[in-house]
């Protein structure tokens, strides 16, 4: 009774003959096969069982609750509902990690990705400059200027996203100064050419008007300034030809081995013979008498021609002007020196522009501009670099440097 056990009295055939606190349903008997049953899985039954013969006939059963009853289809059900929650638990679980992991992985990695595309819509669009946070800071760095964290990964695409929009920003700054040059160039250009037509266009109406008798000699000096003008014009159309020609990479040139002393020389001595160089002390120096290299003796003649003509335009008559030719193992070395007034160093950043015209501007604005644009050019065609030297009030000093190794046809 302590235990809230019951025991039975069962016949030799399993007919149950007494019992005391019965609470098993024994009406349809036992046999010992269950009871067996029951000592190889206890756990499939509510009551622990023990029993033993009286005799040949009777035998005794005792019965109390059992503390571990579990029986196998209950305990199958329990571990299915079991494994079912541990399942939903572990996806649930993953579920939680891979949003965790999105959303981390998206700050991560997702922001600087997005800020990168925002940035490069803004280049597209001409807004140079990294897009920036309600405060007015890039957005990928802190109130210190420093990178932020997410952002660090990201460093090299910054730095190069940064060097991209310097240089475009540059680039585009550029491109509106050389339009503007270009507009005042095309300005410049058309006065010029306007100035000489304006001239030959007033000479033609004197000559065509019944009002005057022009005698021959007048007739001969108007010719003279017409001409003067005509030749004045066609320089500029030339020029302008030449220099996009010289853009496209269409022009002939046919260099042969020449020595450079004789050459020289003779270009120094008939440039001094000109009228333009008149008040001017022009003179040639040189080092070594054999000196030989490939030229086009017309293109090369131009460069000097322009060279020395740019230093005679701006410079006082009295001015000394030096063409020095040297040699070193590597190169051929030529020099166009003066003691002049020397330029600034925009006008020598700016000084082989195709459309600059100096920044002197009270001087004489006749030529096109683009003498030394198509002088760079030729030295270029020539196998060679230039280089320009100059202060204000301390003259100039352009420098020529030519390949020896040109493969060139002598």
């Amino acid at each position: 009774k302590k235990n809230k056990g019951s025991v039975y009295l069962f016949s030799e055939k399993g007919k149950m003959l007494d019992s005391i606190y019965q609470d098993i349903d024994y009406s349809q008997g036992i046999n010992e096969l269950e009871l067996l049953k029951y000592g190889s899985k206890p756990w499939n039954y509510e009551h622990e069982f023990s029993y033993r013969r009286l005799s040949a006939t009777e035998w005794l059963i005792a019965a109390t609750p059992n503390p571990i009853f579990n029986p196998d289809h209950e305990f199958n059900r329990t571990m299915i509902g079991l494994a079912l929650k541990i399942v939903l638990l572990v996806i649930g679980v993953l579920i939680v990690l891979m949003s965790s992991m999105t959303i981390w992985y998206s700050f991560r990695f997702g922001m600087p990705i997005i800020h990168t595309i925002k940035w490069i819509v803004n280049l597209s669009k001409g807004r140079f400059e990294e897009p920036r946070n309600r405060k007015g800071r890039p957005q990928s760095r802190n109130k210190k200027g420093k990178r932020k964290q997410p952002y660090r990964l990201f460093t090299e695409v910054f730095e190069s996203m940064e060097q991209l929009t310097e240089t475009l920003k540059k680039d585009e700054q550029n491109r509106k100064k050389i339009q503007t040059t270009r507009e005042e160039w095309i300005a410049g250009l058309s006065h010029d050419l306007k100035t000489p037509l304006s001239t030959i266009y007033g000479y033609s109406m004197m000559l065509e008007s019944p009002n005057y008798e022009w005698s021959k000699e007048e007739i001969r000096e108007i010719g003279q300034a017409m001409k003067e003008k005509s030749d004045y014009m066609s320089q500029l159309i030339e020029d302008l030809n030449l220099t996009y020609r010289l853009k496209n990479d269409a022009l002939p040139i046919k260099r042969q081995t020449v020595r450079l002393v004789p050459f020289l020389r003779s270009f120094v001595e008939e440039f001094k013979r000109h009228s333009f160089s008149e008040g001017y002390n022009v003179s040639f120096e040189y080092k070594e008498e054999d000196t030989e290299f490939a030229i086009d003796r017309g293109w090369f003649r131009r460069v000097l021609e322009n060279l020395l003509a740019n230093a005679v335009k701006h410079n006082k008559k009295g001015t000394d002007i030096k063409v020095i030719l040297e040699e070193s193992k590597q190169y051929i070395i030529l020099k166009i020196q003066d003691n002049g007034r020397g330029m600034d160093s925009e006008t020598v950043s700016n000084l082989f522009n195709r459309y600059y015209r100096g920044t002197h501007t009270k001087d004489a604005t006749e030529g096109s501009g683009l003498g030394l644009a198509i002088s760079l050019e030729l030295v270029h065609l020539h196998d060679g670099c230039i280089a320009v030297d100059s202060r204000t009030g301390r003259g100039t000093e352009i420098t020529m440097e030519f390949k020896k190794n040109s493969k060139a046809a002598k």
